[in-house]
């Protein structure tokens, strides 16, 4: 009997008996992209208490974040859902459910199914959905420096005593835009935190130091990201993203109208605003919950927004050559970071190529690394980056041309806090190749074997100050400073190719290349 009510329940979803909804997570569930599917009567409750069904009302089924069934309130009071899955896959998927009540998202059930062709429920005994309010975001922190906002409620929280009692002695340092807090648990051997008072806002950014990998836990209601509007002043905001949902920034920011050139910046992307065209570059540029970021406004006004009511999981993937960049920093290292916006010339030819990726490098190390990306309306190729590092620190940038196979370099520049290098209508220029001041230098021999010495084609009278060698990956292998013999420099002790950079006294430099069998 159960199974031909369910069957008729089935047909009744297929023949449009539920009403015609509007799709809070966007898109609706393709019933063509998975080979089965599950009928579900279900009643909903929250903190459990009965819910009363309203039209605005929509039950979201889930596998991960990928939206698989939706349904608005039946006639009787419940919800008849068709939930779409893969019944060929090796491990059961995991159903998940969420509810939009019209103003606030529930995202935390009690309830979790696997899919059935036989379904769960019945009009007049329906699978119970209890949903909860109340929820705990494990976060994940890493060593160093974690830009950090909350989808928590702040509103009458103290969140900060939370956040430092989650952080426990593995915290360090808290950062608002204006304050700051410290953790004195080395010198009096316990968690005692100290500075600035800091109100922790749904609205704001934060920055937090840990001494090691770890995750804290924030616990409250869910945050409803129309009640936190982010105010945008002229320059730098720190700002954060109240929304229990990844979003790619131009969904995210829909309701916000940017001014020509404005940025913004997470940890590892940055990306700027081109009037009549949106956000370049948009790839793996996504808002994700438990991360802060940072928006640069070009507006003289201030002005308000709030986050897109969509939660249609929009994220981007980067290209394949954009996923597998030869050059990989560290964004956690450093506190601060800079965006950069530039073309690229080789002997003053301007690069027009995927296949060209850009490197920033201080005293040898990878602080931030791009590929060229085709940006239309202007028909240029530019590399976006973001760069990590401290004030002063000289900036080195290089190419790697995978048609060429070759490391290049080319000029420096000094870290500027929050410095912006570069628009795309005006972008910074990088000059490699023959026309720049680096030339080429002979090593002898070369190749070498293992642990011979070898030495540099330059006049007696030149002083070698510098010697930094690389591996072929742009990882600093030996960097020596102070006066260098260069007529017998010690061996290497691994088989590779390795990329030289010397400096004179006279302030010239050269690259060599050096093969070690």
């Amino acid at each position: 009997m159960k199974k031909k009510l369910l069957l008729f329940i089935t047909a009744l979803l297929f023949a449009g008996a539920v009403k015609a909804q509007t799709n809070y997570w966007g898109d609706d569930p393709n019933s063509h992209a998975q080979p089965s599917n599950t009928p579900i009567v279900a009643s909903v409750t929250i903190d459990g208490e009965a819910v009363e069904a309203s039209d605005a009302m929509r039950l979201g089924a889930f596998v991960g974040d990928e939206l698989r069934g939706i349904a608005a309130p039946h006639t009787d009071g419940n919800f008849w859902i068709q939930v779409f899955y893969d019944s060929e896959a090796q491990t059961a998927e995991t159903i998940s459910f969420r509810l939009y009540d019209g103003e606030t998202e529930y995202a935390t059930c009690a309830t979790t199914l696997t899919g059935s062709d036989e379904g769960y429920g019945t009009p007049s005994a329906p699978e119970v959905m209890d949903f909860t309010t109340t929820q705990t975001q494990t976060v994940a922190i890493a060593s160093g420096w974690n830009w950090w906002s909350t989808p928590i409620e702040m509103n009458d929280v103290d969140g900060l005593t939370m956040l430092e009692n989650g952080l426990g002695n593995n915290g360090l340092t808290i950062k608002s835009q204006n304050g700051s807090v410290t953790n004195w648990y080395t010198t009096v051997g316990y968690d005692y935190w100290w500075g600035d008072g800091i109100v922790l806002q749904n609205e704001s950014g934060y920055r937090i130091e840990v001494a090691n990998n770890g995750t804290f836990n924030m616990t409250g209601t869910l945050a409803n990201p129309d009640n936190h509007a982010i105010t945008i002043e002229h320059g730098w905001n720190w700002i954060g993203y109240p929304v229990n949902a990844t979003q790619n920034i131009s969904t995210a920011l829909n309701n916000l109208t940017p001014a020509a050139n404005d940025v913004i910046k997470g940890q590892g992307w940055s990306s700027s605003y081109w009037d009549n065209y949106g956000w370049f570059p948009t790839d793996g540029c996504d808002l994700t919950p438990n991360k802060g970021y940072m928006y640069y406004s070009n507006a003289s006004n201030s002005k308000q927004f709030v986050y897109s009511s969509s939660r249609n999981f929009d994220v981007t993937q980067k290209s394949e050559l954009q996923s597998e960049l030869q050059w990989k920093n560290n964004v956690y290292e450093y506190a601060d970071n800079i965006s950069v916006i530039a073309v690229a010339y080789i002997n003053d030819v301007e690069q027009r190529s995927e296949s060209c990726e850009i490197g920033a490098f201080v005293d040898g190390v990878c602080r931030g690394s791009a590929r060229l990306t085709y940006f239309e309306p202007l028909d240029r190729w530019y590399a976006v980056l973001t760069i990590s590092g401290k004030e002063k620190d000289r900036i080195e940038f290089r190419l790697l041309d995978d048609e060429r196979n070759s490391v290049e370099g080319v000029e420096k520049v000094s870290f500027a806090h929050d410095m912006i290098l570069g628009s795309l209508d005006s972008p910074f220029s990088l000059h490699f190749g023959l026309n720049n001041e680096i030339t080429n230098i002979n090593v002898f021999p070369n190749p070498i074997e293992i642990g011979e010495t070898f030495n540099l084609d330059l006049p007696q009278d030149e002083v070698v100050v510098r010697m930094t060698i690389s591996d072929a990956l742009g990882s600093v292998v030996r960097c020596e400073t102070g006066v260098i013999d260069h007529t017998s420099i010690r061996g290497l002790f691994t088989s590779g190719i390795y990329m030289m950079e010397v400096e004179l006294r006279s302030g010239s430099r050269y690259h060599g290349k050096l093969v070690v069998k």
